[in-house]
């Protein structure tokens, strides 16, 4: 039989509920649906740029329901039981995704330096950069945690 300290000394062992192991593969979906979505965004922005104009009105359409991911990602976080540093950061996907949008209209008008805009760029490469992380450290926990009912993976010899 196994106690609390067991448990806490060898995290693999543990074992998670149905509702949070789903909870993960959920939050692992979302993630990385908004990793594919920041590299679509670039996408319609350089189209916008280099191709036609009229791209820009797919990047701002696109960008609005991107900005849903973050938040359903805390919530899922939440649910799924994440650690508190995945969930931190998901909560700093959702602020960087806000900060879009001060980077696009408000930088130039409470600076006055138009070129500061670019940081809009910048930040999401952040937002991918933090993305792809969290799509990994998720990972690694649905693998080394087992839910309920289910058997841990053997490590193999290789």
């Amino acid at each position: 039989m196994t106690n609390l300290a067991d448990h806490a000394a060898n995290p693999g062992t543990q074992r998670r509920s149905t509702v949070a192991h789903v909870s993960r593969i959920i939050y692992l979906l979302l993630d990385g649906l908004f990793a594919g979505g920041i590299a679509i965004q670039v996408f319609f922005a350089g189209a916008g740029v280099l191709v036609n104009p009229s791209y820009f009105a797919m990047h701002t359409t696109f960008g609005h329901i991107l900005e849903m991911f973050p938040l359903l990602m805390v919530i899922v976080g939440l649910v799924a039981r994440l650690p508190w540093r995945l969930v931190g950061l998901t909560a700093l996907l959702f602020v960087l995704f806000m900060l879009q949008y001060f980077f696009l209209y408000g930088v130039a008008a409470a600076t006055g330096i138009v070129a500061l805009r670019a940081f809009h760029a910048v930040n999401a490469l952040a937002m991918f950069w933090a993305a792809l992380y969290l799509f990994g450290s998720t990972r690694k926990l649905l693998r080394a945690t087992p839910a309920v009912g289910q058997q841990a993976p053997t490590p193999s010899i290789a």
